[in-house]
C-alpha cells in the first residue's frame, strides 16, 4: 500500500492509496499530516497552497468492507504535490504517511 511518489510529466508528484479511513477521520489528521491548519475543502477534495508549493487531495468515495460482523471504512486517496523540489516532496509524503499509518491502517 506504502509506495513512493511518482514522477509527472508536468513536475508534480503524485501518490496514491487505497486507505482504511473514513472521510472524517481523515480530515482529522489533515492538520498535523500536512503542517497546514487552514485549508481549502471542496469535499471530495482538499487542498492548499504557500507561495507556487501546492498540494492537493482528492478522495474517492467512502466504501465499506467487512469481515464477519467487523466492519471499516475505506476509500482511495490521491496525493498530489506541485512546485516542490524531489528532496522536499519526499519529505512531505515521508510526514504525511507517518501520521495516517496507525495500527496498520
Amino acid at each position: 500500500m506504502f509506495h513512493g511518489l511518482t514522477a509527472m510529466p508536468d513536475g508534480a508528484f503524485e501518490y496514491h492509496a487505497d486507505i482504511a479511513y473514513s472521510p472524517s477521520a481523515f480530515r482529522n489528521y489533515l492538520a498535523r499530516a500536512t503542517d497546514v491548519t487552514a485549508f481549502e475543502d471542496a469535499g471530495n477534495e482538499l487542498s492548499a497552497a504557500e507561495g507556487k508549493k501546492k498540494w492537493r487531495i482528492a478522495l474517492g468515495p467512502e466504501r465499506f468492507e467487512g469481515i464477519a460482523l467487523m466492519k471499516m471504512s475505506r476509500m482511495t486517496m490521491r496525493l498530489r504535490l506541485e512546485g516542490y523540489p524531489r528532496a522536499e516532496a519526499d519529505a512531505f509524503l515521508d510526514r504525511f504517511l507517518k501520521h495516517y499509518q496507525r495500527g496498520g491502517g
